[in-house]
């Protein structure tokens, strides 16, 4: 992980552009401190105030320091006051909390402007955290901190062994909200911030007064997550409501630093709700992030500021944290249907990816369980014949996504194993059968990937013929059978486009909601 300060602010390109001023030079008090200087310019009372109020006027008293200071003027604050919809009054009240601000417009060495080369310049402040970059440009001296841009308006205003640059903005170590990190990291954060926009979130992520944690997807998180998904940037921007679920899955209600992240695996819940947490990993400096829906992202930096304080926190993160179910496997073990991911792992058979568009028949743990004792074996021990659980499995498993009200009464459905199934509709709801099997739909439409998929729990196992359940042969015997080569694979029907579920309308399941 990389610490804020690697964070991309100081010089990222699209940060806001700067004002334009010639130099004014004053000469100011070359006998006495900085923060005499401050009080005999009426530009600068409030500056003075808010030294007085962090507790830094006896520092700045001392006449013998060789010290540069960004000073901004009045209006600055009051731009600042307008960003961060505080009042004079609250801001003074925060005292030495304001210490870290005041210390970002201070360098350790004097620096008259004629000792600025041209172009480009980082430099270390007072404040440990916040380095400055500062530009000389066509007689122009820019400044820029995290969260802010300033231009020096009057230039060397003496003040002891020190000298006073006036800045028209006052020089922040944090960012005034999520969005405006967005805003001032393009190269970064610009999908995130068109997500923002497109789900109407941006005047919430504006407040400067939230007090959240953002788990925030740089622009390769989300290509690489929508790709994997099967989904393009276009779709989903033109999807606010998914969008809206999908950003808050990234926001803890409370303001956590990394080293408030115990170590080892916890949970933490975000603004989908308590049934949807993210589970955190923190393991010999690292972090991990699980999404309710499976997806894993890498924490890449840690601690970034927003806000006094700071109010906020952001960790940026190398995917987007999916909060509904990406693939059918992490569905299926989220809905507690256990005995048939077991299955699914027992017969060999690879994991569907989010992208195949596939209806699966689920058995409950409990159909799983009363078949095995109908065929006089435990569950593990039928689990324990690969061949049979694998031929058993062909059977739930239908090409095509559809939801219930997508297959009709008789309708023969021919499963990505060539099994043919045949759908019922009568008084109890919909059910399958196969050759004397059947098993009814308790619990319809469990969407994955945005309908990508679709999950249908059934309360009992289809049994083709020609799939017998035996006596499950001894482990010396099974080291000598090797599972069969099979792998779960759709018939090529699937992706020819026919989709045999839909002899109505064709499934919706592509669409985002």
């Amino acid at each position: 992980m990389t610490p804020a300060r690697g964070f991309p602010s100081c010089v990222a390109a699209g940060m806001l552009v700067l004002m334009s001023a010639v130099l004014v030079r004053s000469q100011g008090d070359a006998t006495g401190s900085i923060l005499a200087a401050i009080q005999s310019r009426p530009e600068l009372s409030t500056l003075a105030a808010v030294v007085e109020a962090a507790e830094l006027s006896s520092t700045l008293s001392d006449a013998t320091l060789t010290y540069t200071v960004f000073a901004p003027n009045n209006e600055a604050f009051a731009a600042l006051l307008t960003t961060l919809r505080m009042t004079a009054p609250e801001v003074l009240a925060l005292g030495k909390e304001l210490q870290p601000v005041l210390l970002q417009h201070v360098l350790t060495t004097a620096v008259p402007s004629s000792a600025l080369p041209e172009g480009t310049t980082e430099v270390d402040t007072a404040n440990a955290n916040g380095p400055l970059s500062v530009t000389r440009a066509a007689g122009t001296v820019s400044v820029k901190s995290i969260g802010a841009d300033a231009t020096v308006v009057t230039a060397d205003v003496a003040a002891g062994g020190s000298v006073i640059h006036v800045v028209n903005a006052v020089l922040l170590p944090f960012y005034t909200s999520l969005a405006a990190a967005a805003v001032r990291n393009p190269d970064s954060f610009s999908v995130l911030l068109q997500a923002v926009q497109a789900a109407n979130l941006t005047e919430a992520l504006s407040d400067p007064s939230l007090s959240v944690t953002l788990f925030a997807p740089t622009n390769d998180a989300f290509n690489k997550t929508l790709s994997w998904l099967g989904l393009s940037l276009e779709t989903a921007l033109a999807s606010p409501d998914v969008l809206t679920a999908i950003l808050a899955h990234h926001v803890v209600p409370s303001a956590i630093p990394s080293t408030a992240i115990p170590p080892g695996v916890s949970n933490l819940t975000t603004w989908s709700g308590p049934n949807k947490p993210l589970q955190v990993t923190a393991y010999n400096g690292a972090v991990g992030i699980t999404s309710y829906g499976g997806v894993n992202a890498s924490v890449i930096t840690v601690d970034v500021p927003v806000g006094l304080g700071p109010r906020s926190y952001i960790h940026v993160v190398d995917s987007v944290l999916i909060p509904y179910y990406t693939y059918l496997a992490e569905a299926a073990r989220k809905l507690g249907l256990r005995t048939l991911v077991a299955a699914v792992r027992a017969a060999g058979a690879a994991t569907i990816g989010p992208q195949a568009p596939i209806t699966l028949l689920a058995p409950t743990d409990e159909a799983w369980a009363a078949f095995a004792k109908s065929k006089g074996v435990t569950v593990d021990q039928l689990l324990a014949q690969p061949a049979v659980v694998y031929g058993i499995l062909g059977a739930h498993v239908l090409p095509g996504s559809a939801r219930a009200d997508d297959i009709s009464d008789g309708q023969v459905i021919v499963s990505v194993y060539n099994y043919n199934i045949t759908a019922h509709r009568d008084g109890s709801g919909l059910s399958f059968s196969i050759d004397g099997s059947r098993a009814r739909v308790i619990q319809p439409d469990v969407a994955v990937n945005l309908g990508t998929a679709y999950l249908h729990i059934v309360d009992a196992i289809l049994l083709p013929d020609g799939v017998t359940v035996g006596v499950p042969p001894s482990p010396a015997a099974r080291k000598r059978q090797p599972p069969p080569r099979r792998t779960l694979k759709p018939s090529p029907r699937m992706y020819l486009g026919v989709h045999p579920l839909a002899a109505k309308p064709p499934p919706r399941g592509r669409k985002m909601a």
